[in-house]
């Protein structure tokens, strides 16, 4: 049997929270319609992804043939 591996990591620094935190307010600050995703590994942001959604102020009109 193989022992349990050690998923524990030393506490992020300050500055890397601080940072992660910025990203975040950016990501949410700019975007009107949207979503912000924050995707966790062992505890640790490892990814943020921003979807936007347009917003058109005219109705698109389609014409048949």
């Amino acid at each position: 049997m193989h022992p349990m591996p050690n998923t524990q990591h030393a506490p992020a620094r300050e500055s890397d929270v601080e940072h992660i935190w910025e990203q975040i307010r950016q990501a949410v600050g700019s975007l009107k319609f949207g979503t912000v995703e924050i995707t966790v590994h062992d505890s640790r942001v490892v990814q943020l992804e921003r979807k936007e959604k347009l917003e058109r102020k005219e109705k698109l009109r389609f014409q048949q043939r």
